[in-house]
């Protein structure tokens, strides 16, 4: 049995920030569909800062969360840019 399998896998979320966005407005979106996106990894935001964001998420939740926050896009101000499995690819 591979390690990961058990620890799971982790994908990390790049958002751009197409309005002024509070922190605390994404934190309760999050949680109001936590049943839908917890898997392995629960959801954490790794980054806020002015024009971009962060979150951590399961492997199989990413394209769930992706659809969650496309479909919610104005109504949270952020926008999905891009997946990846580590934060150094999202930061090139």
């Amino acid at each position: 049995m591979v390690v990961k399998e058990r620890r799971g896998r982790k994908r990390y979320i790049l958002f751009k920030h197409t309005k002024k966005v509070e922190l605390d407005k994404i934190k309760a979106f999050l949680k109001q569909k936590s049943e839908i996106i917890n898997g392995k990894i629960r959801w954490r935001i790794i980054s806020f800062e002015a024009e971009k964001s962060i979150i951590l998420i399961d492997h199989t939740k990413s394209v769930i969360t992706r659809n969650l926050i496309k479909e919610n896009s104005d109504k949270l101000g952020i926008k999905p840019v891009k997946t990846s499995g580590t934060l150094k690819a999202l930061t090139k």
